[in-house]
């Protein structure tokens, strides 16, 4: 989460100052993916960002409107978190293991500068 820290702070976000963020872990108890991605939409959210394939499975089934980062998935496409690479009809955008970019209408709204539009 350190490289997505220092992206933030070169687009003008200073966490306390224009973001917060609501850290959550499994700690590695996978009994916790359920509970925590629903405890984010309780709070309203603006965007989860989820590190590997449980932790989006376990975001994706709790919300498909809260956009969902997701770090490093394997095989997004045949995980049913995209229709394909190019194009992935729902909430879920991010990267894959292999570095293949998944897009989302929603990958804007992470990335816009602060004051900046989104798509």
């Amino acid at each position: 989460m350190g490289t997505l820290l220092v992206a933030l702070r070169e687009f003008g976000y200073t966490e306390g100052k224009n973001i917060t963020f609501a850290w959550q872990s499994s700690g590695g108890q996978a009994e916790r993916f359920g509970p925590l991605p629903e405890d984010l939409t309780r709070v309203r959210v603006d965007v989860i960002v989820a590190p590997d394939n449980p932790a989006v499975a376990a975001a994706r089934k709790a919300t498909r409107t809260i956009p969902i980062v997701m770090v490093l998935a394997q095989d997004p496409v045949s995980s049913g978190f995209g229709a394909s690479l190019a194009r992935s009809g729902g909430n879920v955008t991010g990267l894959s293991a292999s570095d293949r970019p998944i897009h989302s209408a929603s990958r804007g709204r992470a990335s816009a500068p602060p004051g900046g539009s989104t798509p």
